[in-house]
């Protein structure tokens, strides 16, 4: 259910950034990291690098920016896209 909902958001807030151009065609895995990188992460700024000519922390926070309102605490490092699931979510 939490992984569905973000690859969602994440897809929304990409087409809202890039016009459609990084929309059904970009594969968006959403991951399970070290707990002190979050409880959820996504490396789809570095796909989206290759297609987009794009530096992926750019990228990354561009997406962080638009997911600023969502259900998770947002952070990057390194291009990479941590979530932290807040707790209104989980009741």
């Amino acid at each position: 259910m939490i992984r569905e909902k973000l690859q969602k958001d994440i897809r929304l807030a990409l087409k809202d950034i890039y016009e459609g151009k990084s929309g059904e065609d970009v594969e968006i895995r959403v991951l399970l990291p070290k707990p002190e990188f979050g409880d959820y992460a996504t490396t789809v700024s570095f796909s989206l690098s290759k297609i987009l000519k794009k530096n992926p922390n750019e990228i990354a926070n561009k997406i962080k920016d638009a997911l600023s309102k969502s259900d998770f605490r947002v952070e990057t490092k390194g291009g990479y896209i941590n979530f932290f699931v807040k707790d209104e979510l989980l009741r």
